[in-house]
C-alpha cells in the first residue's frame, strides 16, 4: 500500500468555537405498551430521555477553520471534542454518516464554546 495514499485517505477538520447547547439527560428510559386496536394487539418498545435536550449537527452545517463548509456526507466518521474548559462534552450514542449529536454536562446552566475534531476514518 502507497503511504501517501494511506495518509490522503483519511480526511480530518478542525472546528474552533463550536456552541454546544444541548445537554445530557438525567435518564434513558425504555417502555413496552400494548394497545387494542379492532381486537388486535399491538407491542410497542419505546426509549426516551428524561430531562436534558439533545443537539443533533448535521456535518454541513459546521465551516473548518479554514472557511470550508464539510460535506454533506462522511463514511465511518469519529467526533472528538476538545473542551476549552473544565466542562464535560460529549459525543451521544454513535456518530451517523451525515451527522452526530452532542451534549455537555446537566450540571452547567449556560452554553459552552468546545472545538471539534472530525475524522473520517474510511
Amino acid at each position: 500500500m502507497n503511504t501517501l495514499a494511506y495518509l490522503r485517505g483519511h480526511r480530518i477538520w478542525f472546528i474552533p468555537g463550536f456552541i454546544v447547547w444541548g445537554s445530557s439527560s438525567g435518564a434513558e428510559i425504555s417502555f413496552i405498551t400494548v394497545n387494542t386496536v379492532a381486537s388486535q394487539k399491538q407491542l410497542s418498545y419505546t426509549e426516551t430521555s428524561i430531562g436534558g435536550t439533545r443537539q443533533t449537527v448535521s456535518f454541513d452545517a459546521l465551516i473548518d477553520h479554514r472557511g470550508n463548509n464539510l460535506p454533506t456526507n462522511l463514511k465511518s466518521p469519529k467526533v472528538i471534542p476538545l473542551s476549552k474548559g473544565d466542562e464535560r462534552i460529549f459525543v451521544v450514542g454513535r456518530e451517523f454518516n451525515s451527522g452526530f449529536s452532542i451534549s455537555r454536562d446537566s450540571s452547567g446552566t449556560t452554553s459552552v464554546a468546545t472545538d471539534l475534531l472530525i475524522v473520517e476514518l474510511d
